[in-house]
């Protein structure tokens, strides 16, 4: 009986999961999602190259505050 109340949320989360990530693949979700952390890492990347020609952060004062 322990073994099941310990399995059962983990199965749950399993298929939970599962499910999400086939509706995502079925779904333009997927393409979304690869568009924007793709975008973020552009834009990580242009202000990385900025704080570097005036050594100094541009967001928050913070180096890493716009990083992924």
């Amino acid at each position: 009986m322990k073994t099941v109340l310990i399995l059962m949320p983990i199965l749950f989360f399993y298929i939970y999961i599962v499910k999400l990530v086939n509706h995502i693949k079925k779904t333009e979700h997927f393409t979304k999602i690869f568009g924007f952390l793709t975008l973020n890492s552009y834009y990580a990347r242009i202000m990385d190259m900025l704080e570097n020609l005036t050594n100094k952060s541009i967001i928050g004062g913070c180096y890493g505050t716009y990083r992924i």
